[in-house]
């Protein structure tokens, strides 16, 4: 049996929301669950206006229309270079942006902070992608980008923060996008959500998302889309909600047990933490720099019964955006040698089973990761 790299946790009553939606009859995008997430991540998160979304990529989708409808006269956005391809996606759909992607960094697998300093004079606007939930200190970064607007892609987020405070992911930019689905810390199976704290912009953003809809019914005065969460999924969503510090507790003690199986072996090294900043624990990477490749890897740790993932591959490698070119030295290193490992919050209690896996990775590692 495979060890999968991720299962969503649900306790014993895990249901009971959804039970209730259904037994409602409210199943489609209104009922009583949209609305406590929507308030219960307002108060969390400390920021002022959520959106639930059918799914990160809708939310991202969202961020992208309301930089363009606040900011028209952007062009370009400068984006990472190595991260899941909906982050870019988002920004193609309208064909009204270019990319502009910069490499990433060797020690936190994110953008390169200094080589973004070095090449804001290419665009006004920023993405940031917090990749498996390494929070960048947008903050603390103002001061080197003053005249830049942030947007940030915080689907791989919850539960970061940045500015050594209690700011979370997704809360210190124009707006965000988060994302519910299955292997992510709460999930409502699809989902997601768009963030702002300017309430203009969260009005845009709304009406886009409701097919365009105005103050009278069935009548329609801008293009957009279904963008809608369902009650049935905001009660999963909330279910997860309720036991968010279970899971966090879970998580973290899954995340210490790898670092302290890890720290001293000279074979392995580790994604740092983004100074300022405080991961969200979401996915647990290692870098080993002497593998041959993810796919020797691969091979290998399947045949010993474990479930793993790549790291994001540069954005050059992807058909559809070859024309965005760009340095790629580090993020090919990363998507050669990073393996992403199980990481789901019951790991936490099954002791034997991680030991197996740092086992199994401390062996891969001294074993040069090329005899497979």
């Amino acid at each position: 049996m495979t060890i999968p790299v991720y299962i969503p946790y649900f306790p014993r009553g895990s249901f009971k929301y959804v039970n209730e939606a259904l037994e409602s009859t409210w199943v489609s995008s209104q009922g009583k669950f949209i609305k406590l997430c929507k308030e219960w991540l307002e108060e969390a998160l400390g920021v002022r206006h959520v959106l639930l979304t059918n799914n990160g990529t809708a939310a991202m989708h969202l961020v992208a229309k309301a930089l363009k409808h606040v900011h028209p006269h952007i062009q370009g956005i400068l984006v990472p270079n190595n991260v899941y391809v909906a982050a870019w996606n988002a920004f193609l759909y309208d064909k009204e942006f270019t990319l502009y992607p910069i490499d990433a960094d060797i020690y936190t697998w994110n953008i390169d902070l200094q080589k973004l300093i070095d090449n804001s004079d290419k665009a006004l606007a920023v993405l940031f992608v917090h990749n498996l939930g390494n929070t960048i200190n947008l903050p603390g970064l103002r001061r080197f980008l003053p005249d830049h607007i942030f947007v940030e892609d915080a689907c791989e987020s919850f539960g970061g923060t940045y500015h050594n405070t209690v700011f979370h992911a997704g809360t210190a930019s124009l707006c965000s996008g988060m994302s519910f689905f299955g292997n992510k810390n709460v999930t409502s199976g699809e989902g997601g959500a768009f963030l702002t704290n300017d309430g203009d912009l969260y009005r845009y953003a709304q009406k886009v998302w409701g097919q365009g809809s105005s103050d009278k019914k069935f009548i329609h005065d801008i293009l957009g889309y279904n963008y809608r969460m369902t009650n049935v999924a905001a009660a999963i969503l909330y279910g997860q909600l309720k036991i968010a510090t279970d899971i966090m507790e879970m998580k973290a003690a899954v995340f210490e047990t790898y670092a302290k199986a890890f720290e001293n072996i000279d074979t392995i090294k580790l994604q740092q933490i983004e100074l300022g900043g405080t991961h969200s624990l979401w996915m647990y990477g290692v870098c080993i720099p002497n593998s041959a490749s993810y796919d020797y890897a691969k091979i290998y740790f399947d045949s010993m019964g474990i479930d793993t993932r790549p790291m994001f591959y540069p954005i050059t490698y992807h058909k559809h955006l070859k024309q965005f070119k760009c340095e790629t030295t580090v993020a090919e290193f990363l998507a050669r040698t990073c393996i992403i490992l199980p990481s789901y919050p019951e790991l936490a209690l099954e002791k034997k089973t991680q030991q197996y896996i740092i086992d199994t990775v401390i062996g891969y590692s001294r074993e040069e990761g090329i005899n497979v």
